[in-house]
């Protein structure tokens, strides 16, 4: 396991960077699923990176995360949350999340969280890459949207 942080932060940002264009690239209300539009994927992109960002500040600040709980009905709870934002607001809160994470991993090197009651916890050079993975994997339904 590579666990250069800023390395591996890097490869993060790329991927939201390169989600973000792939959203710029489509019209917000085409079906990337059955259920879910673009925007909805932004939306559910941003909730989860927020709530990494709040949980990873919280122990950088040696404070209990806020972890949610309810984990088979956070999804569409966190999208529905965020619906009425604009999609320049939800790029503006993904990218201010992606530099809270920078800051309390690369820079305060926090090496561990968990994101979820109850769950498990994760070393933080993987969570970066499985991050990095999630956010590859909704790209690649916003590129295929109709």
């Amino acid at each position: 396991m590579n666990n250069n942080y800023n390395e591996l932060f890097t490869t993060l940002s790329k991927s939201v960077e390169e989600f973000i264009h792939e959203i710029k690239n489509k019209k917000s209300g085409l079906m990337t699923t059955d259920e879910w539009t673009v925007k909805d994927q932004l939306c559910h992109i941003v909730f989860w990176h927020e709530n990494y960002a709040a949980n990873y500040k919280a122990l950088a600040e040696y404070k209990n995360p806020p972890l949610p709980e309810g984990m088979s009905t956070i999804n569409i709870a966190g999208v529905l949350s965020l619906r009425k934002c604009s999609i320049r607001e939800l790029v503006g809160r993904l990218r201010e999340a992606n530099m809270s994470l920078y800051t309390n991993i690369v820079v305060k090197k926090v090496p561990r969280m968990t994101y979820s009651k109850g769950g498990r916890t994760y070393e933080t050079a993987y969570f970066l890459e499985m991050i990095a993975g999630h956010i590859n994997t909704h790209a690649r339904l916003v590129k295929k949207a109709k």
